[in-house]
């Protein structure tokens, strides 16, 4: 029950950050109009997976299972091969030179030097 109510209300948070920055902001996201590349965006174009795929092996560490680690070290993989190239294919469509522009200047994973 606290796991649920937890849940609940992280997306409620969401919700309310989401309407304050857009008041026409509902809990299904808007049309992407703007291409952000600044904070996290510097450095990578997907922080959201690269953290991520970050976790996932310290939480399989933490819960000691091997199964879990090996399972959860296909997702990257996935990600990478399947999910983001379709992400960044809307993008093109969408933002054409400038994403292209964005995309040569930083990696889809991360940026080291």
């Amino acid at each position: 029950v606290a796991l649920f109510a937890t849940v609940i209300s992280v997306v409620k948070m969401g919700e309310k950050a989401m309407k304050e920055k857009d008041a026409a902001q509902g809990p299904n996201f808007l049309p992407v109009t703007t291409l952000t590349t600044s904070g996290p965006y510097r450095y990578t174009r997907n922080p959201m997976y690269l953290c991520f795929s970050l976790i996932v092996p310290g939480a399989a560490i933490l819960a000691d299972s091997l199964f879990m680690g090996a399972t959860m070290a296909l997702v990257p993989v996935y990600l990478d091969q399947y999910v983001i190239p379709a992400e960044e294919a809307l993008l093109k469509k969408l933002f054409g030179r400038q994403f292209d522009a964005y995309a040569a200047k930083v990696p889809r994973w991360i940026k080291l030097f």
